[in-house]
């Protein structure tokens, strides 16, 4: 029996395996599960009291599976799929439910998480993460308490906090197919009773398994460095901090470098200018934690920061096009909720606020002389023709939500949120050909300056029905949506604006 479960979509019947005694289990022969407890809506909850469709994989599920980056996790998720876009580690797409972005440069339609960190960067969504506690997918609108970009759901990401009291140090070393090589370091340092520092690095490295017969290193190699280090501090009885810095380079290769069969079938493929890309992602964050007698206060600040390159390359020999992109991503973040509970009633209030800014640069450059047919006649393009894009994307987010769930008999809830957004956006963009002939042939030749901005109101409604002790039915109504954004690489017309979508 798999060590994780899941909840069904809205209105649905949640059974829950609650903990016997062992003189029951001895008694009736038994066996049952320790319920999983769950932060999804800023509380502890068990699964049986959540009412989202969600699928919260855990520690022993993530260890046994060596599940540390998502394109691992999402397999084990119902109606959940993970996909690289266009190809390469520079970007990723999460589907749920069949809701998903695609588009380059586009925001996401799931929202994701990092340790409380809502992350913007489609580039930090597939790095490697160890030392993961707990992913929790939850799938369908999550309008009110994860509002943002999350018309398909959410992902929720969590790793370990460092434990007082406690000194280890824990030495992993692994081996796979393609030459595959890991190690990683955990370690847990006590600094005094009211303190304590976690620490992990891991390097991966992979010769790659294809081998490029136009000389070289194989293709589809891995190299990734990943480090994070938490120090946590109970500053007063009533107040904790925890500080956390984390930092993680991805150095990997394209592999579609030929007819998929034959690629397949041979292992081999033919690239004398591969598309090399490397990843750096970084953030910082601050959680502090009051405990008053009102409730339970949070705040979260960070920073993250995600660069990327694509140096130029093509897909095989045969192709006169060589690619190249490059992305500057940084993003400030903070967030202040209110938690508390009477004997009927949890409730959360909050604000979040987020600005970022988004540099992207895109380009195509010609190795090769290149016939082109337009209108039944051939022009010759010649060798070192090119064109490319680039843009500067400002954005602001600034949001305030309420949600509670209020027990109206012992068995019967009623269920209740509402959120209001006002995001703000704007993009600066040229097009243009690089040798400054005036004229480009794959887009526009243009330079704009675009803004859009708009609010949404995001509610949620709904109720829960106790059938028994051991199971949970419930239904909810609830919105999403994904604020209006800006095209950003080649551009084959002035209108650059895509329209806010909603779930």
């Amino acid at each position: 029996m798999n060590p994780y479960r899941f909840a069904l979509a809205s209105f649905c019947v949640l059974p829950t395996a609650l903990p016997v005694s062992a003189q029951q289990e001895a008694a009736t022969g038994a066996f049952t599960l320790d319920p999983i407890y769950l932060d999804v809506q800023f509380r502890q909850e068990t699964e049986q009291e959540v009412p989202i469709s969600v699928t919260s994989v855990q520690s022993d599920e993530l260890k046994a599976r060596g599940a540390d980056r998502l394109d691992k996790v999402l397999p084990l998720v119902p109606n959940a799929n993970f996909a690289t876009v266009r190809g390469g580690i520079e970007a990723s797409s999460v589907a749920l439910r069949g809701i998903s972005t695609t588009a380059y440069g586009a925001d996401p339609s799931v929202a994701f998480y990092m340790d409380g960190v809502y992350v913007g960067a489609d580039s930090a969504f597939d790095g490697e993460m160890p030392d993961l506690t707990a992913v929790n997918v939850m799938q369908g609108p999550q309008g009110t308490l994860s509002g943002h970009n999350a018309i398909g759901g959410a992902v929720q990401m969590r790793t370990a906090d460092p434990e007082f009291g406690v000194n280890s140090t824990k030495l992993t070393f692994g081996v796979a197919e393609h030459g595959e090589r890991s190690g990683e370091i955990v370690g847990n340092a006590a600094l005094g009773e009211r303190a304590a520092l976690r620490y992990v690095l891991k390097r991966t490295y992979s010769d790659g398994w294809l081998v490029n017969e136009a000389g070289g290193d194989n293709l589809d190699s891995k190299d990734t460095l990943t480090g994070r280090i938490k120090l946590k501090a109970q500053v007063t009885d009533t107040w904790t901090s925890l500080l956390s810095y984390d930092h993680s380079k991805d150095k990997g290769r394209r592999y579609g470098f030929g007819p998929l069969d034959e690629v397949a079938d041979t292992r081999r493929a033919d690239s004398d200018q591969p598309l090399d890309e490397t990843v750096e992602n970084e953030g910082l964050s601050w959680t502090n934690t009051w405990d008053l007698e009102a409730g339970r206060l949070e705040s979260i600040t960070a920073w993250r920061h995600s660069d990327s390159e694509m140096h130029p390359g093509a897909h095989s020999t045969v192709s006169p096009i060589l690619r190249y992109s490059s992305r500057d991503y940084e993003q400030l973040s903070q967030e202040l909720r209110l938690t508390g509970q009477t004997d009927r009633l949890d409730w959360t209030v909050g604000l979040f606020a987020m600005k970022s800014s988004d540099k992207r640069g895109e380009g195509i450059a010609l190795r090769d002389d290149y016939d082109y047919d337009y209108g039944g006649t051939t022009y010759t393009i010649p060798a070192g023709y090119g064109e490319r894009s680039r843009a500067k994307i400002e954005s602001e987010t600034l949001a305030a939500y309420f949600d509670g769930a209020w027990a109206l008999t012992d068995r019967i809830g009623i269920l209740g949120g509402l959120r209001v957004s006002h995001d703000k956006k704007s993009i600066d963009y040229n097009h243009a050909d690089t040798a400054g002939n005036g004229y480009s042939l794959l887009a526009l030749t243009q330079d704009l300056d675009l803004s859009t901005s708009g609010t949404f109101v995001s509610p949620r409604i709904g109720m829960t029905w106790d059938v028994t002790p051991e199971m949970t039915a419930y239904g909810m109504i609830t919105a999403g949506y994904k604020p209006a954004g800006f095209v950003s690489s080649f551009a084959e017309t002035s209108d650059l604006e895509y329209d806010r979508e909603t779930a």
